[in-house]
């Protein structure tokens, strides 16, 4: 372009509404917003490449007799449009509720997982310190064995380490 036409960086209000965020034509089903290089016709279900924001594409588009034709058998019928924008609505909603869900279900997910992975943990915790205790008793009930051992009466040979015995175990 010239210098005395600057490159434009948006759509024309005809186009677009950047304060309302909507199509303001009727025939268009959709444009690029960041760089402007196409324009979709709902009539022709097509999708035009344009240089920068610019509707010399667009209009001579429109001029065609099948862009025409089709807007005219659109409008006279009523048909529905291929992009229908309250269609696309619903369906973005149910989308975003669905991934709600799903988030939500997610955490409960992780949150089980969690609490099963703790319970199982403390539990072999649990299970680890019964087996020391297990293995501290043993150990004791050997020595109380051995201590057993060594404290058990010599036998006796002789009848005054029997009588000796006897009177002891009376006394007692």
């Amino acid at each position: 372009m010239s210098m005395n036409h600057p490159i434009p960086t948006c759509w024309p209000a005809e186009v677009y509404d950047y304060e309302r965020k909507t199509i303001t034509d009727v025939a268009v089903g959709g444009i690029d917003l960041r760089k402007g290089s196409w324009i979709h016709c709902k009539w022709c279900n097509s999708t035009l490449k344009t240089t920068s924001f610019s509707l010399i594409t667009w209009r001579s588009h429109q001029r065609r007799q099948t862009h025409r034709a089709r807007e005219k058998e659109f409008l006279e019928n009523n048909l529905q449009l291929p992009i229908d924008h309250e269609s696309l609505i619903l369906v973005r909603r149910d989308l975003q509720k669905n991934k709600q869900h799903q988030a939500c279900y997610e955490r409960d997910v992780n949150n089980v997982i969690n609490a099963m992975t703790t319970l199982v943990t403390d539990q072999q915790s649990d299970l680890d310190s019964l087996q020391h205790q297990v293995q501290d008793l043993t150990r004791q009930i050997q020595g109380l064995k051995k201590e057993i051992e060594i404290l058990r009466p010599i036998k006796r040979n002789s009848m005054t380490d029997m009588d000796l015995f006897e009177k002891r175990f009376r006394l007692t």
